[in-house]
């Protein structure tokens, strides 16, 4: 329900019900504070219990957010801004009911038992303070337990960091800097959802077979740091090399399913949930690490050099590449 909030509270400033538009900065960051794609995750890796369809219907899943992604702006071509914000609440609110009501429970009988004696058990607590309140650092050490998932949490952070700057400043970049028109940033979002799709159902089951799911994760890092390269050096002229980009894009959109899956391939089934709510929790703290780097270095390049901050993301991709080349062969 906390995802609705954001869209609500954007209709509310945009009708002039909230005047302030403080009300849509503090909804976001409700919504943002709601793990759903954890969730999500998590209950389709109790439906699936093969590795590797696991790997196939996280990509799924990733999918139909592109498809959100490739849609959501073509709506400004037909609307207004007002218009397109009442859309947004109303999809939203339709996913909320669909959920509540038609999704099923995935989670064993057996593993929600055990969840409910452990939060029974957390109410006494430890010398007076509830043991609830320790427990996200008890679930986030899930990450820390083995050298494999430890080197998936790095390769996470530094891959979430990178792609949360880039959400942050890419459409401002793309206004400021080289002039794009709504016209035009419809045509790229759709050009990047669609590739996006078709990387995630069609090329991710076969070339995971075919290299890996080591190999496959560097490949689609690397990917992401050509993505960034693209974007640099736009904005030295040469708007083309934007589209050019959105083909590396898909392929960077394959990294985070894949660390997804080698996560839940790696835990057992009472702790599908665990594992996803504390990768959730790498990428909220990559949300706010990547953009304030990203913000700091375009400060200090200023108008001189204007796409400075993507090298940031080249960086953090390339180290993440690296790491990614020290897990096993065959996973």
């Amino acid at each position: 329900a906390a995802v609705i909030a954001p869209a609500a509270a954007l209709v509310c400033v945009q009708f002039q019900i909230l005047a302030d538009p403080r009300w849509f900065y503090a909804a976001s960051a409700l919504g943002m504070g709601s793990p759903w794609m954890a969730l999500v995750l998590a209950a389709a890796a109790d439906a699936v219990p093969s590795a590797r369809e696991r790997a196939a219907g996280f990509g799924a899943i990733i999918a139909g957010i592109f498809a959100g992604y490739s849609v959501a702006p073509s709506i400004l071509l037909v609307s207004t801004h007002f218009g397109a914000s009442c859309v947004s609440l109303a999809v939203t609110a339709f996913a909320f009911l669909f959920t509540y009501f038609v999704v099923p429970e995935t989670l064993p009988d057996s593993t929600a038992a055990a969840a409910r004696a452990t939060a029974a058990a957390a109410v006494g607590g430890f010398g007076g303070v509830p043991s609830a309140l320790f427990r996200p650092f008890k679930d986030i050490s899930i990450l820390f337990r083995t050298p494999f998932l430890r080197r998936l949490s790095t390769i996470a952070f530094f891959s979430a960091s990178t792609t949360s700057g880039f959400l942050t400043f890419f459409v401002y970049y793309l206004v400021d800097t080289l002039s794009f028109t709504e016209h035009d940033l419809v045509l790229y979002f759709g050009a990047t959802g669609l590739l996006s799709i078709l990387a995630l159902l069609v090329l991710l089951p076969p070339l995971l077979g075919a290299l890996g799911a080591r190999d496959l994760l560097t490949l689609g890092l690397l990917g992401g740091c050509v993505q960034g390269a693209m974007y640099a050096l736009a904005a030295r002229g040469g708007r083309w090399r934007i589209f050019v980009a959105t083909f590396f894009d898909a392929l960077h959109s394959l990294a985070y399913p894949l660390i997804s899956f080698l996560k839940s391939s790696n835990v057992t089934a009472q702790e599908q949930g665990a594992v996803q709510g504390a990768l959730f929790s790498i990428k909220s703290l990559a949300g706010a690490a990547g953009p304030a780097l990203f913000r700091a270095v375009d400060a200090a390049a200023g108008r001189r050099e204007p796409g400075a901050m993507f090298l940031v993301g080249i960086m953090f991709l390339a180290v993440a590449a690296g790491v990614s080349r020290g897990l096993p062969e065959r996973l």
